[in-house]
């Protein structure tokens, strides 16, 4: 064994472990074998075995040994892998930040006439003083623009419903003919015919 792991004696014999041996004892533990889990050349915890036999064979720690490289092994594994998901967690938020602040480049420069260089400074220069992140703007900007269309897309639709209303209420007048239609013409000069 090297001097990073540990193997205790006999714990019903070995006065130095009798507060561990009287946890262990309704168990029927005799020993305990340590072996550091290290990931590049630094412990990351401690692979614990628990032994009912007073003395482990060499090849029993030799096996321990080799499962706690394996530990290591996985350990760092996980390790780079949370990091390649945070990674990719952090490019999806550039590339959707990017989008909005391209979209609202392209709304500000059209609602102004600039070009898409002034209207990315005014943007920065919007998100600079209201202290906010640049995407958060352009997000808001995107939206307001969108909630504009939105709302003059229902106007124009109730302008063209009425206009549509007053003349299908016309047609139905003219069908009607004159004499059953509604109120007859009276203003000056020759009636309408």
């Amino acid at each position: 064994m090297s001097r990073t792991e540990a193997c205790c004696g006999d714990l019903c014999t070995a006065r130095r472990w009798d507060r561990v041996a009287a946890v262990v004892d309704q168990l029927d533990v005799r020993r305990v074998l340590c072996v550091p889990v290290q990931s590049d050349g630094r412990p990351v915890g401690m692979l614990n075995v628990f032994v009912t036999q007073p003395r482990p064979g060499r090849e029993e720690l030799m096996a321990l040994g080799a499962f706690a490289a394996l530990t290591a092994e996985l350990v760092r594994t996980g390790v780079e892998l949370v990091s390649k998901n945070l990674e990719v967690a952090q490019l999806r938020q550039a590339l959707s930040s990017r989008v909005w602040i391209e979209q609202a480049k392209g709304m500000v420069a059209a609602a102004q006439g600039v070009t898409l260089d002034q209207a990315f400074h005014q943007l920065r220069g919007r998100a600079r003083a209201s202290s906010r992140k640049l995407a958060e703007v352009a997000q808001e900007v995107v939206q307001d623009v969108q909630r504009e269309r939105l709302a003059a897309k229902a106007l124009d639709d109730a302008r063209v419903r009425a206009a549509e209303a007053r003349a299908q209420a016309a047609e139905q007048a003219l069908q009607a003919g004159p004499n059953r239609a509604g109120p007859t013409y009276r203003g000056p000069g020759p009636s309408p015919k």
